[in-house]
Formats: C-alpha cells, sequence, structure tokens
C-alpha cells in the first residue's frame, strides 16, 4: 500500500494476468518467497554442485496493472539471474511467455513472446522489495521496437495453498441507464480445497454483495444534476495481505461516484479470517488478553503519519497533527482497517481520518517485532513472529 489516492480500477476492462511456474510451488501455481537459489560455483564440491544443480528455482505470482486499464497476474520463476514465465488476459485465451535475466542492481528485462514464438512485447524495469517483504516490480512495458509504451507494476501475490486449492476472482457486473451507474466489483474465493475455504468465501463475498447493494440503495434516492458528463458508478478491488490454509487477510478498496458530487468516495473494508476456526478475527484476537494493543498501535501511528508528511513534502505538516493524533488515537473507530500481513500489521486510515480529502488515504505498516511484548503467543499470528 502507498499513501497516494488508489482507485479500484474500472473493472469492466480490468484484465487478470496469471502466469504458471514450477518447481517451489504448489499444484494451485502461487509459489513461495525466500532468496534465489545461488549459481553452482567452480569452487564448489561435486556433491554441493550437484545439490545446487538440483534444487528448485524459485518461484512467484505477481499481481498488478500494465497502464491504466489492464489488470494482470503473472507467474515468474527465477533461477540465479535467469526469469522465466508466462502470463494471460483474463477473458482471452491463449497465453503470452516470458523470457529475460535481473542483474545484482535489481534492474531487469523480460521478453514477451506468442505462441507462435514471434517477441510481441518487451517488460523493462526494477526489482524490489515491500515494506511487508513481497517482491514488487516496476517499470515500462513496450512493443519490441520500444513504441506503445505504458508503465507497469506487478506486486507479488502472498499466497501459499497446498495443492489443489486456487485463488479465482469472482465479479460483479452491471449497467443501467435509469438512473445512469455502473457497478464494476471484483473478490476473491478460493476453490479446490474440498470447503475448507467456504467460510472466508462466504464473507468476502458478502463483504463486496454488501458495499454494492448499498450504493444501489442510494443511487435510488441520488438526483443527478442535468449536464452532469460523468455518470454514477462503484468500483471494487482487491489485494491479499496473506493466504494460507489457516489464515487469509484481503483488503477491499471501495470507490463510488454519484453524477454530479464534487468528488469520489473512497474506502477500505477487510476479511482477517481464521480458517481453522471458521471466524473472522476481531483485531482483539491478535493479542494478549488485556493488552493495551489500542495504544500500542496508536503510538506507533501518530508517530510514522508525522514523519511520512513530513519527509513527504507536504506543505506545513505541522498544520496536520492535530488531524493525525485524532484519528489515529487510541479506539477502535479509527482500527477497522487493519490487515494481516506476512511480516507486519498494515494499517489504512481512509480519506479524512487522519487528513484532508486531497492527501488521500493513509496507512502504516508495523512490523511484527514492534508489537512483540503483546502478540498472543497462542494466537493467529504466531506463526509469522516465531
Amino acid at each position: 500500500m502507498n499513501n497516494s489516492y488508489r482507485k479500484p480500477f474500472p473493472l469492466a476492462c480490468a484484465l487478470l494476468l496469471i502466469v504458471a511456474c514450477g518447481g517451489g510451488s504448489g499444484a494451485n501455481g502461487q509459489g513461495t518467497t525466500g532468496a534465489a537459489p545461488p549459481a553452482a560455483s567452480q569452487s564448489a564440491s561435486p556433491a554441493s554442485a550437484a545439490a545446487q544443480q538440483t534444487q528448485q528455482p524459485r518461484a512467484q505470482t505477481f499481481r498488478g496493472r500494465i497502464g491504466e486499464k489492464l489488470r494482470v497476474r503473472v507467474r515468474l520463476r527465477r533461477e540465479g539471474d535467469a526469469l522465466s514465465g508466462s502470463y494471460s488476459y483474463e477473458g482471452r485465451k491463449g497465453e503470452l511467455s516470458l523470457k529475460g535475466s535481473v542483474d545484482g542492481r535489481g534492474d531487469f528485462t523480460l521478453r514477451e513472446y506468442a505462441a507462435a514464438g514471434a517477441q510481441t512485447g518487451l517488460f523493462k524495469g526494477k526489482w524490489g522489495m515491500t515494506e511487508a517483504g513481497e517482491t514488487e516490480l516496476n517499470g515500462e512495458w513496450s512493443r519490441p521496437d520500444g513504441s506503445r509504451a505504458a508503465p507497469f507494476t506487478l506486486t507479488e501475490l502472498p499466497v501459499a495453498l497446498a495443492a489443489g486449492a486456487a485463488v479465482v476472482t469472482r465479479e460483479i457486473k452491471e449497467e443501467k441507464k435509469r438512473p445512469r451507474y455502473t457497478v464494476g466489483a471484483e473478490y476473491p474465493q478460493i476453490e479446490g480445497a474440498g470447503g475448507r475455504f467456504d467460510g472466508f468465501n462466504r464473507a468476502a463475498a458478502e463483504v463486496v454483495a454488501g458495499e454494492v447493494n448499498d450504493f444501489k440503495k442510494g443511487m435510488a434516492e441520488w438526483e443527478e444534476p442535468p449536464g452532469s458528463e460523468l455518470g454514477s458508478y462503484i468500483e471494487v478491488g482487491y489485494s491479499f495481505g496473506v493466504a494460507t490454509d489457516d489464515l487469509v487477510g484481503v483488503l477491499f478498496d471501495i470507490g463510488d461516484y454519484y453524477g454530479g458530487a464534487a468528488h469520489p468516495n473512497h474506502h477500505t473494508r477487510v476479511v482477517n479470517y481464521d480458517v481453522r476456526r471458521g471466524r473472522a478475527l476481531a483485531l482483539a484476537d491478535l493479542f494478549k488478553p488485556s493488552a493495551p494493543y489500542l495504544k500500542s498501535l496508536s503510538d506507533y501511528c501518530v508517530k510514522d503519519l508525522k514523519r511520512q508528511f513530513r519527509e513527504g513534502g507536504w506543505s506545513e505538516p505541522e498544520q496536520l497533527d492535530a488531524g493525525i493524533e485524532e484519528g489515529a488515537a487510541p479506539n477502535a473507530e479509527n482500527y477497522q482497517s487493519w490487515l494481516i500481513t506476512r511480516r507486519g500489521l498494515a494499517i489504512t486510515f481512509d480519506p479524512y481520518r487522519v487528513a484532508p480529502y486531497a492527501a488521500g488515504p493513509q496507512s502504516v505498516f508495523i512490523p511484527y517485532s514492534a508489537l512483540r511484548e503483546i502478540i498472543d503467543p497462542d494466537g493467529p499470528l504466531t506463526p509469522f513472529v516465531r
């Protein structure tokens, strides 16, 4: 997550890109994380060299976009400095293969090939990491000759499910002329696990269905001013914080607009689901009984938000201090949008919560090391803080 305004992508034209990768991942192709295996050196013993040669290459799955419209998922395999994988667009048949390399500085190139073997595109960018510890790829896509250039961003999906389970995206699409509005919403479902994720699937679907229904109720009472050019809409996208056989965390970005209004609205919802116990988690479930967890979260967030505004070049950031102290104060209302990741809690503050609308949503990543003393040792975060 970042601190800029992030309106969900228009899902009527959103595309998902899925890359198949080999060794190191389960049958779902979601892949695992970790350092890329080193290439066998000349000084290595025959036994160690053989072990390195048989080690499975690192496999990762990414989700992101090319340009403003194309949503994509990429499955990519990294072996030393060599990269390979493939991708496809949701709603289109066939796959494009990827081959390239990455150097020690993180600069990478991926050539895109059609099934017939002709090169159809070129990715050039930087291989980096997010605060949550996921790999992030940023750069520019173009035709092989450099034409039709468009920026791309791909973020690693923190999904590690047992063989047979896979994430699929469901969509709600609707277009109506009277009153004039469109609906484009997506949400994840985990299938192929014998009903293990049924509870999470229901919870995720209910969040999105509820948001769409609330928008429609608002539209029933809304009178669009004459001459309004932009029609009304609601758009919902999602991102994973973590997805394992025991725990799933998903954040939903919701953007809506009522034709003729001054500006769009934006807010977030989360589902952090304990699969083993079959229930959605409350924030208090993560910490020791009676632990002052809200104060701990507040102290960290207030300090970090002030730092972000000062370092981000915001004009007269001290004017925001009062809003930050109030909007990130230690009360449950301020901490409804929290997401479990593998390395820490990602806290989102929706527009107006800690800063003016123009500043957009704000986010703070709190590493588990900062919360270690109050985390419940028998709670759902235990696998991440051992």
